[in-house]
């Protein structure tokens, strides 16, 4: 209880940095950056007041709107980040998928946008941020291992609907995937993943988002001690 108790209020505290930017050993910049980007699909004509980029400082409920932008025609947009220092930036991209980098360096954005897929899911497919950023890059390097790990889960979930639908010839299939398949293991090795990821970048500000993706449940002790070193 005590653990949980401390991994609340170590989240609290993460959240506040991320939202404030006001990390210590943020890089100052003087003439801010530029974000340039193309989305390959945009809302069809009902939702056309919604073909827009906004920018955020910050990211998740407590993030404060700096910028918004149309997107052209031809699905490009270009925004513009003047700070004195660089910290933590988000993206919304037509209302449906969002994007995070470190604001230290250009970036260029490639998304998809609309989602053209029979069934929509909003923030689904995966948005390419490129930067010489090496802060940047490490958060689209996590962002991009989630995105495999829903395909990975997609996959998994059809597997387990064909053996579903298996089991009036054998059940042993499925009672096996519902009992010890990886279905039930993925999350643990996403998390030991995550953990590799956070170990091997101490040192680069951009943790403090990897941090804020870890499932702190799991593992409160490693957020906490790895919160008291950024």
């Amino acid at each position: 209880m005590l653990s949980k108790l401390k991994s609340k209020v170590a989240y609290v505290v993460l959240t506040g940095l991320m939202l404030c930017c006001c990390i210590p050993v943020f890089s100052q910049i003087k003439k801010g950056i530029t974000i340039t980007g193309k989305v390959k699909f945009q809302n069809p004509e009902i939702f056309k007041k919604y073909n827009m980029v906004w920018l955020y400082k910050g990211i998740g409920k407590g993030r404060k709107a700096v910028d918004s932008v149309n997107v052209h025609a031809d699905g490009s947009f270009r925004l513009a980040v003047k700070a004195s220092a660089s910290g933590l930036y988000s993206l919304d991209i037509l209302k449906w998928q969002t994007a995070t980098f470190w604001s230290d360096a250009d970036v260029t954005i490639a998304a998809r946008g609309y989602d053209t897929a029979r069934t929509k899911s909003k923030n689904s497919g995966f948005v390419q941020v490129q930067s010489n950023s090496l802060r940047t890059q490490l958060i689209n390097t996590a962002l991009y291992h989630n995105y495999l790990a829903d395909q990975e889960m997609g996959l998994l979930n059809n597997e387990m609907l064909n053996a579903r639908n298996y089991m009036k010839k054998d059940s042993t299939w499925f009672t096996y995937l519902r009992s010890s398949g990886l279905i039930r293991k993925k999350a643990d090795f996403e998390n030991l993943r995550l953990k590799q990821l956070i170990t091997a970048n101490q040192g680069n500000p951009a943790v403090v988002y990897l941090l804020s993706i870890l499932s702190t449940d799991k593992e409160p002790e490693f957020f906490s001690s790895e919160l008291s070193k950024l």
